[in-house]
């Protein structure tokens, strides 16, 4: 499994949670799922 599968897996659980993110492959990734308000 690719870790974009996995986010895609979660993405709708991260709705409840404050998501703070770095630089790198996973915040680029989970940004093009779509930003939220509660991901900074």
């Amino acid at each position: 499994m690719l870790r974009i599968d996995c986010l895609r897996a979660i993405y709708s659980d991260l709705e409840k949670c404050l998501v703070v993110t770095i630089m790198g492959a996973l915040p680029a990734e989970l940004q093009s799922l779509g930003h939220r308000r509660n991901f900074f």
